[in-house]
């Protein structure tokens, strides 16, 4: 049985016929199994990869089993490059997300075919800040809440959040933000949250993670 590694970076990313590859695989008259999946990264470009590999094996019909290489990156061989779906602090990470829906999972654990999107849009600028905004807008169903990730590059930091309520990474570089209060929308309505950047020398807009929703 093919166990193909999965140990990418930006140097090697997920190929775009990483799908067909298996499928070759699977044409032999084998069963396939991604094992060791470690993708280094952050934010919605590791997001992505991860969905990417888990959706290439699905629509495999002998890929039958996923094993991730380790569970944080607090203590991953390749920890200086965040390769896995839990942080060190053990907090979900945008890739997790991804692949829970992935799977067909919500993050939110509740409404099947809730779903949401998150749009980055600056709104004010200062030589030494900025000020970002998110716009939350949900799909063709009701959602009951919301969840968001900012990640930002270093040494920006975030100084400042609104209408939403944060949750930190160990770096700082990352919020996950969730409603302040209520989080339903009706179907195609629309919430925002802000926060302030401090540039530290560096204007990059930031990454905004996918929306999951509940």
């Amino acid at each position: 049985m093919p166990r193909p590694a999965t140990h990418f970076n930006s140097a090697s990313p997920v190929p775009s016929d990483y799908q067909a590859n298996l499928q070759c695989f699977a044409a032999l008259g084998v069963d396939v199994q991604i094992t060791e999946p470690d993708i280094e990264g952050s934010g919605t470009a590791q997001a992505n990869s991860y969905g990417n590999v888990v959706r290439g094996c699905l629509a495999v019909s002998r890929c039958t089993g996923i094993t991730v290489w380790g569970i944080t990156d607090k203590y991953s061989w390749r920890a200086s490059g965040t390769p896995l779906l839990f942080d060190d602090n053990y907090a979900k990470k945008p890739a997790y997300n991804a692949v829970l829906t992935a799977l067909g999972g919500s993050s939110g654990g509740g409404t099947p075919g809730a779903a949401c999107t998150a749009t980055y849009s600056k709104a004010e600028e200062w030589s030494d800040r900025f000020n970002g905004k998110v716009t939350i807008t949900a799909g063709s169903s009701p959602i009951s809440d919301w969840t968001a990730t900012v990640t930002v590059t270093a040494p920006q930091k975030i100084s400042a959040t609104w209408n939403g309520t944060p949750g930190w990474d160990s770096s700082g570089n990352v919020i996950t933000m969730k409603p302040n209060g209520n989080g339903s929308l009706a179907a195609g309505a629309s919430t925002s949250f802000g926060f302030t950047v401090m540039k530290n020398g560096t204007a990059t807009a930031p990454t905004v993670g996918s929306c999951t929703a509940s």
